[in-house]
């Protein structure tokens, strides 16, 4: 049995039966939830649009290509209709039957590499938009504290301002007093270096 990984670098290379009848292209892999490859889907005929899903258990692997460890008699008696890039339990299990054989438990089914790749694919999209965000987030926090914190100092030297304002205003009042008691004493002083009359 060959990797999953290895699997994957095999689509669209020759399959062969157990008697080394070529029988098709590989066209993907279907794995269980737990990652583990479990049947290959293979395209056969004109253009092909004929297609078999094989278990994978009794596969072995050559330098040409794929064999698969049932004859092709027994494929074409298990052949499904078209098959799409997911398999429910129910339709798996059949898949199994007619081969005899009972694949593992997968309650939420089995995909192909091909729809695990687009959900990955998905997956990190998904991420990096979420890390953008989450930069933009954080950029965005960064100006709004520096304009926080300029607001903050305007406003302090606003209250400094209006606080120097009415200090000034204190003292103009002050000043305007003394002003009013100086000219007072003054004209006082002026009435009293009058002559006075006999």
């Amino acid at each position: 049995m060959t990797t999953a990984e290895q699997l994957e670098q095999w689509r669209g290379r020759t399959v062969v039966d157990a008697d080394d009848q070529g029988i098709g292209k590989l066209d993907d892999v279907y794995y269980a939830p737990t990652g583990e490859p479990v049947l290959v889907r293979i395209r056969s005929g004109l253009l092909g649009r004929r297609q078999a899903v094989v278990p994978l258990d009794g596969s072995s692997v050559s330098r040409d290509h794929l064999r698969v460890g049932y004859r092709s008699d027994q494929i074409e008696a298990a052949r499904h209709d078209e098959i799409g890039e997911y398999l429910d339990a129910r339709t798996a299990a059949s898949i199994g039957a007619a081969y005899g054989v009972a694949l593992p438990s997968a309650g939420a089914g089995f995909e192909t590499s091909a729809q695990l790749e687009a959900r990955r694919a998905t997956a990190i999209e998904a991420k990096r938009q979420a890390d953008s965000l989450e930069d933009d987030a954080h950029r965005l926090g960064g100006q709004a504290d520096h304009e926080r914190a300029k607001a903050d100092h305007e406003r302090a030297k606003a209250a400094h301002a209006d606080a120097t304002a009415t200090q000034a205003e204190r003292d103009a009042a002050a000043a305007i007093e003394q002003a009013d008691a100086a000219r007072a004493a003054a004209e006082a002083a002026a009435r009293a270096a009058l002559p006075t009359q006999p």
